[in-house]
């Protein structure tokens, strides 16, 4: 099926299904083709348990996703205006960053930021960037800590971390 869908997932647990179909639309709108969501005959008939906050995932909205290209300028605007304002911002770059490696280095730059990178995006930032303090998490580093613990502004860049 991947050679014909825009996104092909097996669902091996009840616990998955929701985050799965809900990538499985969101890919199907933005990239205008189909999604192929697996749904095992012995999964189906696997109860679905209560899910626990350690297992919460950032649903998408009602709202359809945009195909646009670029957002509207006014949200761009408030986006810099809210950047501006801070005095300590981070980047925290994800994957969804890959090919925008001057880009967010470039916008660093010029306000100032920190760039923290999420462990699927290291190779987004090289690590011989001063401001990157590469990654965040059980496998992060302690100045990537420190550094989300003490700004007052966090971009998030290609990513949905949570």
């Amino acid at each position: 099926m991947s050679d014909v869908a825009v996104y092909t997932q097996t669902v091996v647990s009840p616990k998955q299904a929701q985050a799965v179909v809900d990538t499985a639309f969101r890919m199907a709108r933005v990239r205008l083709g189909p999604a192929v969501v697996i749904l095992p005959h012995d999964v189906q008939s696997m109860e679905m348990p209560e899910l626990a906050p350690e297992n919460w995932v950032s649903r998408s909205s009602a709202v359809a996703p945009s195909t646009s290209i670029a957002p509207p300028r006014d949200d761009i605007l408030k986006a810099a205006e809210i950047i501006n304002a801070g005095s300590r911002v981070t980047f925290l770059v994800g994957h969804g960053s890959n090919g925008a490696t001057d880009e967010v280095v470039k916008a660093a730059e010029l306000c100032g930021a920190g760039i923290i990178t999420a462990l699927r995006a290291k190779q987004v930032v090289s690590s011989d960037v001063a401001f990157h303090t590469q990654q965040l998490g059980l496998l992060g580093s302690r100045p990537s800590m420190d550094q989300i613990a003490g700004c007052d502004t966090l971009v998030l860049l290609g990513t949905n971390y949570p």
